[in-house]
């Protein structure tokens, strides 16, 4: 099996990996860093036209930026996603399919792949996937959160892989989680009679802090987004704020 990472090593973005087995090859993500000047990984002509699938692990950008990218340079594979993952995309793929139905899950992919998948807790419709090709197999995390109070996380269990790629940027650090969570429920507390305004993305930690905030402060007026209120319109039984209120500039 050969391993060739695109991006996001050493650096927030760009994820993106390539893998071959055999006559099986695919690609982990497709992301970009969006800035002054739009960064892309370093695909390779020949991995791209030979791909015979794309995983996608979660919507967020630096996994999924470089899309059409790839497809602009020749991927003409299948691409495996969520339907959260799918609505979140800007540039929608032409040929895809839905992973649903009860998680954690298991499919079987032109006899070749037998994929494994959960729910890793980082926002809507976000996945690790376990790729068993018989001989070898690779396992990656994605984005993963197992303390998100907001998005459900399935341990992946009695699993083995020839790889494994996984997302260290925060590490496990529940302690540090805790501390700035207090720290701003606490500044928060200190602010009575004040209006508290929040710059947050609609998906992800944006929704951690919301359901967070919404938690302790039963008795405050919370207004979010058309965004956000879509976020939560998707997330249905799993973040539940029924009583939002639109807010609008």
């Amino acid at each position: 099996m050969d391993l060739y990472i695109a991006g996001g090593v050493g650096k927030s973005g760009c994820s993106s990996y390539f893998i071959k087995n055999g006559k099986t090859s695919f690609f982990i993500d497709a992301g970009s860093i969006t800035g002054a000047a739009k960064e892309f990984p370093l695909f390779r002509k020949e991995d791209v036209r030979n791909a015979d699938f794309l995983f996608i692990t979660h919507h967020h950008k630096d996994h999924t930026g470089a899309y059409e990218y790839l497809r602009d340079m020749g991927f003409k594979g299948k691409t495996y996603l969520t339907y959260e993952t799918l609505q979140f995309m800007d540039e929608k793929p032409r040929d895809y399919v839905i992973i649903e139905g009860g998680f954690p899950g298991k499919m079987n992919i032109d006899d070749r792949i037998i994929l494994s998948y959960g729910r890793t807790g980082h926002c809507l419709g976000s996945l690790w996937f376990h790729m068993d090709m018989g001989d070898s197999s690779v396992f990656t995390t994605g984005d993963m959160n197992p303390h998100s109070l907001s998005f459900r996380f399935d341990p992946p269990q009695g699993l083995s892989a020839t790889l494994a790629l996984t997302e260290a940027a925060d590490g496990n650090d529940l302690e540090g989680y805790e501390k700035r969570r207090d720290e701003l429920l606490e500044f928060l507390r200190s602010g009575k009679n004040l209006d508290f305004f929040f710059p947050l993305q609609a998906d992800g930690r944006g929704l951690e802090i919301t359901r967070l905030i919404y938690k302790n402060f039963e008795n405050a007026d919370i207004y979010a987004d058309e965004n956000v209120l879509k976020s939560l319109e998707m997330a249905g039984k799993t973040v539940t704020m029924s009583d939002m209120k639109p807010w609008k500039t």
